[in-house]
């Protein structure tokens, strides 16, 4: 049976790389570029061979460095993340930690319809193709502030059957391109309308702070059906410690694991 073969692309044929820096007389790849074809990514056919030779489509890098820049933007590193033309859209099937079955809103009980694994929202390829573009133009910090930030991406469906695209980052203004969205905070109505009052776990963010809240309530007050989302880290990592990287997902914070059940939650209110 015909198989899908490991993709294979060459630096010679990178594309917005920088101008002016040069490395022993080449263009070195930063945030944005591109290798413009890759081979051997579609399989075969039947009584064909396992591989095909076919060149078709970019690759696309989805993390770069946070502090090493050249003509202002991240240098790619050696092992940093790769989006490739193995799948539709020339992006990858896979979350940036290379992670199958990534989701939010799983990680405890709704508190709404008791649900034990709340109301998962996956990752898919659409969330992590914005992302990655996220990652090539918004700023690495907000206006004083060294360090970097959480951005998301949401799908959503609208009643009329149209995909739309939202997106958002935690906390404060960034100056950038994204939405300074409203928070929720931790008191509001459901997907399905109905009431919740989550409280603030010890030790972790502020209750709606985080992109993921922000865009489940926007998909709520918008009247659109929340389909995927990706989260990912923009920037040096926080002074708190955890382990976030730029271009690379972290999990729910432990709020937001108490929260995005309940805001997903699409059980309607008893009639009365």
């Amino acid at each position: 049976m015909p198989v899908p073969y490991v993709n294979v692309a060459k630096s010679s044929d990178l594309a917005k790389g920088t101008k002016k820096v040069k490395i022993a007389g080449e263009s070195v790849a930063i945030e944005g570029a591109n290798i413009r074809t890759s081979t051997g990514n579609e399989a075969g056919t039947a009584g064909g061979g396992l591989v095909s030779s076919k060149t078709k489509g970019k690759m696309k890098w989805a993390s770069a460095s946070a502090d090493v820049k050249f003509e202002g933007k991240g240098v790619i590193r050696f092992l940093d993340v790769c989006l490739h033309n193995g799948n539709t859209d020339n992006t990858g099937g896979q979350p940036n930690t290379g992670s199958p079955g990534l989701s939010y809103g799983g990680d405890a009980p709704c508190p709404i319809c008791g649900a034990p694994h709340g109301h998962p929202l996956p990752s898919d390829e659409d969330t992590e193709t914005q992302i990655a573009e996220l990652h090539t133009t918004e700023p690495l910090h907000r206006p004083g502030d060294p360090y970097g930030y959480m951005i998301g991406a949401m799908k959503c469906r609208h009643k009329n059957g149209d995909i739309v695209m939202l997106t958002a980052h935690s906390s404060k203004p960034t100056g950038g391109s994204i939405p300074n969205h409203q928070s929720p905070g931790g008191v509001g109505k459901s997907r399905g309308g109905q009431d919740y009052n989550v409280k603030k776990v010890k030790g972790s963010s502020k209750l709606g702070a985080c992109a993921g809240p922000k865009l489940v309530f926007q998909a709520r007050v918008r009247g659109l059906t929340p389909v995927a989302m990706t989260e990912s880290w923009h920037g040096a990592p926080p002074p708190s410690g955890r382990s976030h990287a730029h271009g690379v997902h972290a999990e729910s914070c432990d709020t937001c694991k108490k929260l995005l059940p309940a805001m997903l939650c699409p059980e309607k209110p008893p009639e009365s």
